[in-house]
């Protein structure tokens, strides 16, 4: 029996769009990187990450947090933050650690942090390299960072506040058990899967077990047509994704489709890759989107 639909809905915010070298590339001379610095605008992409609402943040990478003051965002009134992995686009531990008394902070409310035990892991071990003396699957770190810490696995459904977020395996650097997330709100139903190539079969059954259906999708599309790389999906990877989703019926009627982690490999100008993607049924958005779920 599916879930009951209350009547509000989620809101997203695409806090960055580009890929782990953010777009476009800091040294590249390349054509796709000479356009985007000439048109500027929507094709200045920081590294991907997203605010749902005003208070839950899907990764605390390095340029998260000035986005969400550059978009009117409060980063002090977050009380959630999912985190899908470790790597240093999508996790910045020296934000985090500017958490602890010796910055003489003054912490509103706690920060609830949803990741796999393995991202927790080698979190902590990032944190350690700055001099962070703690763990965070301590409880003395918790209370030294003002954080409460939920792992959460493959499968597994937490509630965050009115929010249920249900964790699915990425096909990305297995040794961090790497997550996309599913979230829950009201009429809203957002699947987040960055970073990820194309998506384990049983994270696909997964899905369908879980009786989920989506009304918005942000995917991975860190090569653009005709380029191809590994970790990560390219268009035509993405396309066959979609696919997937559609045969298995966990997208809504009017499923709206997001391409994120864009990189100046293939993906060009935004103009241009605009256009091509709305050929394929899907929408480029830019750091500073702000979409209704």
């Amino acid at each position: 029996m599916r879930r009951p639909a209350l009547n509000w809905r989620m809101q997203l915010t695409f806090l960055g769009t580009g890929a782990d070298s953010a777009y476009p590339l800091a040294f590249c001379a390349c054509e796709i990187c000479r356009v985007a610095r000439e048109k500027g605008g929507k094709n200045l992409r920081r590294r991907s990450s997203a605010a749902l609402d005003a208070d839950l943040l899907i990764d605390l990478g390095p340029d998260s947090i000035q986005a969400m003051l550059h978009f009117g965002l409060n980063p002090a009134g977050l009380r959630f933050l999912l985190q899908t992995h470790p790597h240093h686009d999508h996790f910045d531990q020296n934000h985090l650690a500017t958490r602890i008394s010796e910055y003489r902070g003054r912490m509103a409310q706690p920060l609830e942090i949803v990741a796999s035990r393995g991202t927790l892991h080698r979190m902590t071990s990032m944190l350690q390299g700055m001099g962070f003396d703690g763990d965070l699957l301590k409880a003395k770190s918790h209370a030294e960072l003002n954080i409460s810490v939920q792992v959460i696995e493959h499968g597994q459904t937490l509630q965050l506040g009115q929010r249920r977020v249900t964790a699915f395996t990425a096909n990305h650097d297995s040794s961090a058990e790497c997550l996309i997330y599913a979230v829950e709100q009201g009429q809203s139903s957002l699947l987040y899967a960055t970073d990820t190539d194309s998506l384990p079969e049983e994270t696909l059954q997964a899905i369908r077990r879980a009786d989920l259906t989506f009304s918005t999708v942000v995917l991975d599309h860190t090569y653009g047509p005709g380029c191809n790389g590994g970790g990560h999906l390219n268009a035509a990877r993405f396309q066959h994704t979609i696919d997937r989703f559609r045969h298995q019926g966990v997208l809504r009627e009017k499923a709206k489709i997001y391409a994120t982690h864009l990189s100046h490999e293939g993906n060009m100008e935004h103009d241009q890759l605009t256009r091509y993607a709305a050929r394929h049924g899907y929408t480029i958005p830019w750091d500073g989107l702000g979409i209704t779920l």
